[in-house]
Parts: structure tokens; C-alpha cells; sequence
């Protein structure tokens, strides 16, 4: 589920693998982005839980 609004694009497999071919700068993007995302989800699950009585819900 998306915190905020995204665009998808949905490309079959030879579609992916032509537009990397002929723009290679995107496979780089996509690789950084990946790497971050992972980093930040890396740091998510490291972090210490907190139980649910430390909060008071109204």
C-alpha cells in the first residue's frame, strides 16, 4: 500500500531489457534506487519494537 500517490509502468520482460539497452543511465537510476530502498527498509527492521502499551490511543 503507498503512503502517497505513484504511477506504476508495467513492461514485459523484452520491453525492460530493450529500454535498458538503449538508455543505460536507467538501469543505473534503477539500481540506486533499489539500493536505497533496501538500505531504508534494512533500517525499519533493525529498529527496536515498541510495545503497543507505551501508546495511548484516543
Amino acid at each position: 500500500m503507498a503512503a502517497e500517490p505513484v504511477v506504476t509502468l508495467f513492461l514485459p520482460a523484452s520491453g525492460f531489457l530493450g529500454l535498458i539497452h538503449d538508455h543505460p543511465a536507467m538501469l543505473a537510476e534503477l539500481y540506486l534506487l533499489a539500493a536505497a530502498r533496501d538500505e531504508e527498509t534494512s533500517n525499519v527492521i533493525s529498529q527496536e519494537t515498541t510495545a503497543a502499551d507505551d501508546f495511548i490511543l484516543v
